[in-house]
């Protein structure tokens, strides 16, 4: 039986956190961000969520990384494997990435300058609401993503 368990572990030994990964959620400029990130990795993923004009964002501050991936647990887990950081900008009456593309673009470019890490690479992608926003995003500056 302890040889089984050691085999085992050994065989998870790869998938278990090698490198290490940070999720934080902070504030910059009065918007909220989840960034997770690894120091090796030198390519970004901004990722908007859907659901822009749901209450909840103004009734509850305390929106959850898993809320707003719509718990979609693999996602993060493929990106940071394929070497990306991620970072996910949470809705707010200013950050409003379907009336607001503008404002939200230079945001987004000042917290990643923010972030003083050199990216080789910058993604935007997103799902309902933040996919229509990534789009406007994208096509009203496709010189600055990847």
């Amino acid at each position: 039986m302890k040889l089984i368990l050691i085999f085992i572990l050994f065989q998870l030994s790869p998938q278990i956190g090698l490198t290490q990964v940070d999720t934080l959620r902070g504030t910059h400029r009065n918007n909220d961000y989840f960034n997770i990130s690894d120091t090796n990795n030198r390519k970004l993923l901004i990722y908007l969520h859907g659901g822009v004009t749901n209450p909840s964002f103004k009734e509850n501050g305390n929106i959850s990384l898993g809320y707003l991936l719509e718990d979609n647990i693999v996602f993060i887990d493929k990106a940071t494997k394929n070497k990306f950081d991620v970072i996910v900008p949470i809705t707010n009456d200013s950050l409003n990435w379907l009336d607001k593309t503008k404002f939200c673009f230079e945001e987004f470019k000042n917290y990643i300058n923010s972030l003083n890490k050199n990216y080789e690479e910058i993604w935007i992608s997103g799902f309902s609401d933040g996919g229509t926003g990534c789009f406007k995003i994208f096509y009203n500056n496709p010189q600055y993503f990847k």
